[in-house]
């Protein structure tokens, strides 16, 4: 017997079950991010129940989560049936976020401001290169 490509059904199915894959994934990778970030952060002096804080802290949030917002959006856009390029993608997100919290942690010494709020456009670039070509097949 011959494997056969699979039916509409399934490959919609199919489709539905990996573009919730990468929220997920998204999702929980960002939220970590996010707490790493803002472990950077002495909140001491802050009065943290004053009204504004929580746009303050929004604002803070925005570099941290914005490439896994765009890569997010971006991938669920491109995402493809095949489930070894759906695997290598989340790899290589998985691996980019693994990196920015070493380098967020001083792991590897450390950076300034400016170099992480640099690093998180390139980690936006990389991860949307990655999906245009782990994901996208035409």
């Amino acid at each position: 017997m011959t494997a056969q490509p699979p039916g509409p059904v399934i490959a919609y199915e199919r489709l539905v079950i990996h573009r919730r894959l990468l929220a997920w994934t998204h999702v929980v990778l960002a939220l970590i991010m996010a707490f790493i970030y803002l472990s950077q952060f002495d909140f001491s002096r802050l009065a943290y129940w004053r009204r504004g804080f929580g746009v303050f802290l929004t604002f803070i949030l925005v570099p941290p989560l914005l490439p896994y917002l765009i890569s997010a959006i971006y991938s669920r856009s491109v995402v493809t049936q095949d489930r070894m390029r759906l695997a290598g993608f989340i790899l290589v997100v998985i691996l980019g976020s693994v990196l920015m919290g070493l380098l967020l942690v001083s792991a590897f010494g450390s950076i300034s401001r400016v170099t992480q709020l640099a690093l998180f456009a390139i980690q936006a670039f990389i991860y949307s290169w990655a999906a245009e070509l782990l994901l996208h097949v035409e």
